[in-house]
Order: structure tokens, then C-alpha cells, then sequence
């Protein structure tokens, strides 16, 4: 059987309450593998009749009987749990649409039901799912969703833990029917419980009988004590939890020196809360996020109290007194969120002060640097100019001196006399000395020149090749470059040597 028709038989008594069956079936089926078990369930009924607790477990679906649960009396409690709050319910869906179908539990229940096999989430945290519905006077149906936060005992680095439980209470005329969904065992209001309705030992008869305690006589007298025994087990953990919260603010604002008053303190600061800026941030929007959970659990705890008192079966109880005093603490609770929460934000847009301050003291500090670096290359373009209109004054002399030095020289060698009685002068016969000592020394420096320029050129190529060639030797490009640059070398070479 799938897990699309396990579901038809229950949904189909939701039609007279007007609900999208098909909305209600797609949310069931895509929540299979996270609500509920595949295999083996482990449901721990308990009937309290007579002053006896009557206990026993349901391991499938032959375990439930149809005609105990429409003949009974008393007060009947279905407890269902996960082992961890990320597990699913010991439950497989096709026994717990058994069980709802059995007991016809209203639809209204499985936003409640379908909200287990995950931790609370930010988005559902001020949701209860709270409904109320007066079928009688005497017959009246309440399911809920409560958020809460209690010490986890696992000793690691955050010892809170943010947990639910889903209650839903069928009261009749004589008798009561409370389904508990626990999302751990750990939880406190599930140990008290254990207490009052303990789980049938392993390996003892499928069915085992004790004595009821008072306590549990009462809540089957009284039922609207199991509500109140629900709510006192954790509204008061608001008030320890936010002192916890605002321990973890206070020492990281200290740390980073967020709570100074001095501004001179703050701007001495600049450079270490840089340093951290991602951390503290960080650490800061975590714990502003936890604030900001714990003030939606809160919100969702006073709706729960508030409609609780509202009800008409409980106006006339002392429960309405209770429930009216624990919403004012719960209110203080909520306050206290909020002022936190505005310590916190005040502290996260402080970092970003001192951020946006920081980068306007390195922007001041890049920019004083960029105007000395443009200054000095100014000065030294305008020494640059001062110099080359220097050269260009000395160009101008030389190019007017150095012919006349050069005729000077010339004609002052031995090469050149002067015959007083032709009264000219007379080239010497050693004159092509001279001519073969100049054109020697010329050829010499060219061909100085000329190796100097081949050498640089096969250093400059053997430089630019060799990247190429441990990239892709051997490639087709590589070869034209190497005879385009051949063919250069050839004319260049051509050139000088003609």
C-alpha cells in the first residue's frame, strides 16, 4: 500500500470540516521519510480506569484494536516520540493514520503532527497551530503546538536546546483522550510523565496493570492539569536562557571592546576590531538570531496561555488564574528579548561604524600616499625636462664647435705640412697610415655593435620561448614564429652586411 492511500480512509472524515484533502495528502506523502518510521513503530498506550494504569505498546498495525478504541472509559493517553528532535515519531505512517482515523482526530491536528522529524524552525516559532472547538457542552476538542527551550545534558558547547510537543485532548462526557507527540525522551515534561504513566518493561506481557498515583487521578479528574502540567515545565527555562544569552553578548562586547564609552577608545580600537570584524559579526548575528527564536517561542507560549484561559471549560478553573500569571512572566520574558535584541543590533551597526571608519582613515592614508607618489613624479618629469633642454643646448654648441674641432684636428696632424715657399700645404706621403688606422677602428666598432645586437636579440627570443614551449612545444604556431623571426634575423644581417 502506498503512502498516498494510507491516508484516503482518515482524510475522508475531514470533509465535513471543509479542508483541502489532496493539500493535506501531498504535505503527508513528501513528509514520509522525515515524520515518520519505515518500519517498526513503538506507541505506548495507557488507560487510567479504576484507579489502575493499564499499559500497552503498539508495535504494528494488528496491535490496534477498533473496538478499544471506540469502547472505552476513563482517560486514554496515546504517547508517541522520536529519538532524537531530528528523528522521526516512532510511528509508521500506516499506524498512525490507524490511530487518527480510530480515534476520528480532527485534521485540524496535522500542521501539529507534520511540524515533528525537524527542529523548530524561526519561521514557525511564534506558530501554536491552536485550535478549539466547542462540539458540546460537555464535548470539546484542543490540539496545540508548544515551542520550548530546556537544557540539553549532552555538556557541549551550547547546553540549551530548542525542542516542541504537540498535545491534542478529546474531552467527552466521561472520559478523556490526550495524543502526546514528544520529539525526544529527554524532554522534561516527557519524564514526568514517565513518572506517572510508566512504559511497559521490555520483554514483560503485552499488556501490564499498576496502581494510578494521585497525581494522575487528578489530571483524569481535572484534565485541564495536564496542560498546566505541560506549561510549568518550561515556561519558566525563558528567563535563565535569555540571562544566558545576554552572558554571551556581554563577554564578546567586552572582548572587543563594543560597551566603551570612550571614543577615543573605540578609534585607538580601529585596527583590532578590524582584525575580527568577520568573527564578531558573525557571532553577534547568531546570537541576535537566537534572541530573536526565543522571542517568537515566547509569543507562541502566551497565545497557548491566552487561549487556554479563554476557553470556556477552563474560565471557571483556577487554571485561568495560572495560565494569566505565567503570560505576564512570559511577557516580561519577551520584553527582556527585545531590549537584548536591541543591544545586539546596536552592537552589530557599532562594528560596521568602526569598519566604515577604518576604511576611511586607509582611503585618507592611500590617498595622502597617491598624491606624494604623483607629486614626486612631477618632479622628476619636470627634471626630465629641465635635463633634456640641457642636452638639447649642448647638441646645439657642439653641432656649432665640432666641425672646427674636427678641421683643427685634422690639419694639425703630421699628415698635413705647410710648404713656406709654394706657400701651401702639403700632404704627407704617410697620409694612408691615417686612412687605414680610421677605417680599421670603424669596422672594429661596428662590428662590436653588430654582435652586442645579435646577442641581445638571442636573449630576448630564448626568453619569450621558452614559456611557449613548456605550454605547447612543437605546435604549428610556434614554428611560424621561430621561421618568421629567422627570416628577420636573415634581412636584418642582409642589411648590416651590404
Amino acid at each position: 500500500m502506498t503512502t498516498s492511500t494510507v491516508w484516503d480512509q482518515y482524510l475522508e472524515q475531514g470533509v465535513q470540516d471543509f479542508l483541502d484533502n489532496e493539500s493535506l495528502k501531498r504535505q503527508l506523502v513528501a513528509a514520509e521519510s522525515e515524520v515518520f518510521q519505515k518500519e517498526k513503530s513503538n506507541v505506548d498506550i495507557h488507560d487510567v480506569v479504576a484507579g489502575q494504569v493499564i499499559s500497552r505498546k503498539v508495535m504494528t498495525e494488528a496491535d490496534l484494536d477498533k473496538k478499544s478504541a471506540a469502547f472505552w472509559s476513563g482517560g486514554r493517553f496515546i504517547s508517541i516520540y522520536s529519538d532524537r528532535t531530528i528523528a522521526p515519531l516512532k510511528a509508521t505512517s500506516k499506524v498512525m493514520s490507524l490511530i487518527l482515523e480510530q480515534y476520528a482526530v480532527k485534521p485540524d491536528f496535522l500542521p501539529v503532527l507534520l511540524s515533528f522529524g525537524d527542529e523548530p524552525q524561526l519561521s514557525e516559532a511564534s506558530s501554536s497551530n491552536f485550535v478549539y472547538d466547542s462540539i458540546s457542552q460537555q464535548e470539546y476538542v484542543i490540539s496545540y503546538k508548544l515551542n520550548f527551550v530546556e537544557e540539553n545534558q549532552r555538556g557541549g558547547q551550547d547546553p540549551w536546546s530548542f525542542r516542541h510537543v504537540g498535545i491534542y485532548h478529546h474531552h467527552e462526557k466521561s472520559r478523556d483522550l490526550f495524543i502526546i507527540l514528544h520529539c525526544t525522551k529527554s524532554t522534561a515534561f516527557y519524564q514526568r510523565l514517565a513518572t506517572l504513566l510508566p512504559p511497559p518493561p521490555p520483554g514483560s506481557s503485552p499488556t501490564t496493570s499498576s496502581p494510578a498515583s494521585p497525581s494522575l487521578r487528578k489530571i483524569c479528574a481535572e484534565p485541564e492539569n495536564l496542560h498546566s502540567l505541560l506549561l510549568s515545565c518550561y515556561f519558566s527555562n525563558w528567563r535563565p536562557y535569555l540571562r544566558y544569552l545576554g552572558k554571551i553578548f556581554s563577554e564578546m562586547a567586552s572582548s572587543n571592546n563594543l560597551l566603551s564609552s570612550n571614543d577615543r577608545a573605540m578609534t585607538d580600537n580601529v585596527d583590532a576590531t578590524k582584525q575580527a570584524t568577520f568573527p564578531v559579526v558573525r557571532a553577534l548575528r547568531n546570537t541576535n538570531d537566537f534572541v530573536l527564536f526565543a522571542s517568537g517561542c515566547c509569543s507562541n507560549n502566551v497565545d497557548i496561555l491566552d487561549r487556554l484561559s479563554s476557553c470556556p471549560r477552563f474560565a471557571a478553573t483556577r487554571m485561568r488564574e495560572r495560565t494569566a500569571s505565567q503570560a505576564l512572566a512570559l511577557r516580561g520574558s519577551m520584553a527582556s528579548a527585545r531590549v537584548l535584541q536591541g543591544s545586539i543590533e546596536n552592537a552589530i551597526e557599532l562594528v560596521g561604524y568602526t569598519l566604515t571608519l577604518h576604511s576611511q582613515l586607509e582611503t585618507g592614508k592611500l590617498d595622502k600616499e597617491i598624491r606624494d607618489m604623483t607629486e614626486g613624479l612631477r618632479n622628476l618629469y619636470q627634471k626630465s625636462v629641465n635635463d633634456s633642454s640641457m642636452i638639447r643646448l649642448i647638441t646645439v654648441f657642439s653641432a656649432i664647435y665640432l666641425p672646427g674641432s674636427f678641421v683643427g684636428g685634422i690639419f694639425g696632424m703630421n699628415f698635413f705640412v705647410f710648404d713656406i715657399e709654394q706657400r701651401h700645404i702639403v700632404i704627407s706621403y704617410d697620409f694612408w697610415i691615417f686612412i687605414v688606422v680610421w677605417l680599421g677602428l670603424s669596422a672594429l666598432t661596428a662590428l662590436a655593435f653588430l654582435l652586442t645586437w645579435r646577442r641581445k636579440r638571442q636573449n630576448e627570443k630564448a626568453a619569450s620561448q621558452a614559456p611557449e614551449e613548456e605550454g605547447a612545444a612543437g605546435t604549428t604556431s610556434t614554428t611560424t614564429a621561430n621561421r618568421e623571426e629567422k627570416k628577420k634575423d636573415k634581412r636584418l644581417k642582409g642589411a648590416w652586411f651590404t
